[in-house]
């Protein structure tokens, strides 16, 4: 791997340099055992589903070598919220850790780099699913539950509350739960029946939708 200037500093985490560290110190038995981890852990003839994905990397975690194998999905994670091209990104990376490894006069930038990039290169599922995750959680709010309650308000006469209560109103309340950088919020919405039919309208489209999609058979996708 060539040293090149890096275009931006990539400030590693103390704790994935560590894992990056120990990767670089691997005899070559015991890194060929990691990457056949991350080459053989899921197939590329399948369609994965992203829980399957979770599974497997929390599976993998379990292992002696949790630090490197932490290291190497936060580097592909960050990867995909970069905008550079993988050779560019490499090249910041390898720079970062050589200034990070130089200030501490320890482990071989270039032998490091070199197994971390071949890692990342044969973890093909892995970085589809984690971009999938990013795509799929790039929004300022994400989803993360629903619920409609349905409610009778009967309609006493206010100016006459004696009377007896003949007529009442059927309230859906639509309980969206969403996500973001400040943790769970709820939102309540009041539905009328005609309402929500047309809520169902739309997510039928939507569902329509994607399935001519799938069926279009230009691309594998993966289930979320």
């Amino acid at each position: 791997m060539v040293n090149l200037p890096a275009v931006a500093r990539i400030n590693i985490p103390e704790n994935h340099l560590s894992g990056f560290i120990t990767i670089g110190d691997l005899e070559l038995k015991e890194f060929d055992k990691l990457s056949d981890l991350f080459k053989g852990g899921l197939s590329k003839d399948t369609t994965p589903k992203i829980q399957d994905i979770v599974n497997w990397i929390a599976e993998i975690k379990e292992t002696k070598h949790r630090h490197a194998i932490e290291a190497i999905l936060g580097m592909i994670s960050f990867r995909y919220r970069q905008n550079d091209t993988s050779e560019v990104f490499f090249k910041d990376f390898y720079s970062s850790l050589s200034d990070q490894l130089q200030e501490k006069d320890f482990g071989n930038a270039e032998k490091i780099a070199e197994r971390v990039q071949l890692l990342y290169d044969e973890a093909i599922v892995i970085r589809r699913a984690l971009k999938a995750t990013s795509l799929l959680y790039e929004s300022e709010h994400v989803y993360d539950s629903c619920r409609v309650i349905s409610d009778i308000r009967l309609l006493f006469d206010d100016e006459d509350p004696s009377l007896e209560c003949e007529h009442a109103i059927i309230i859906h309340r639509l309980k969206l739960a969403r996500r973001d950088a400040d943790g769970q919020k709820e939102l309540y919405v009041s539905l009328t029946r005609s309402q929500l039919q047309e809520i169902k309208q739309h997510i039928d489209r939507a569902l329509k939708k994607e399935d001519q999609m799938r069926k279009s058979g230009a691309f594998t996708f993966i289930e979320q």
